[in-house]
């Protein structure tokens, strides 16, 4: 579960980056775009405990602008964890559309829609294993960019993952991601 300190932090930093980007020029994008980013993240998945997993988390994202408002991309997030011999993996692909409500601000909202991926391994009592599946999945989330240079933008954000994924029994199973991370973006 996450610490209120490390929670605290996130949306300290997210709060100081709205108050730097008001005081900003307008944001300009211009045609093609890519971001990547690190940050934390939490699992939590259908039968597990309820304080989930927290683990390490991560984004690469890019595409096109067809405006100052909107702009369309492909997105990849990861979630992982490692923990007595065993590797938690988990993330979604999908095609994502980033709508900036104001032209002079540095607020976005994103929608994505696609795959994802569930996948665990390791080595219990020497022997090796490793089950992965794959299934549907959506991302929504928001952010901000925070202009540091003529087209380089730190991008704190905060994203949820919805995942679909079939066991092998046949049966869905349902999964949830939080992921708050920090980030370049190049426009």
């Amino acid at each position: 579960m996450p610490s209120f300190r490390s929670v605290g932090a996130i949306l300290l930093a997210l709060h100081l980056a709205a108050n730097v980007a008001q005081a900003q020029s307008a944001q300009r994008h211009e045609a093609f775009w890519i971001g990547f980013g690190i940050g934390g993240g939490w699992s939590t998945t259908e039968g597990q405990s309820e304080e989930g997993l927290g683990g390490g988390a991560g984004y690469f994202r890019l595409g096109g602008t067809l405006n100052q408002q909107w702009l369309l991309g492909g997105e990849i997030i990861v979630w992982g964890r490692a923990e007595e011999g065993i590797r938690y993996s988990r993330g979604n692909t999908t095609f994502v559309v980033l709508f900036f409500p104001s032209t002079a601000g540095g607020l976005f909202l994103k929608g994505g829609i696609g795959a994802s991926y569930v996948d665990v391994s390791g080595d219990l009592v020497g022997l090796g294993f490793s089950v992965s599946r794959g299934g549907f999945g959506t991302t929504f989330g928001l952010g901000w960019d925070v202009k540091l240079g003529n087209n380089i933008y730190l991008t704190p954000n905060a994203d949820l993952l919805f995942q679909a994924i079939e066991t092998a029994s046949g049966d869905d199973r349902n999964t949830a991601i939080l992921a708050l991370t920090l980030g370049l973006t190049w426009h």
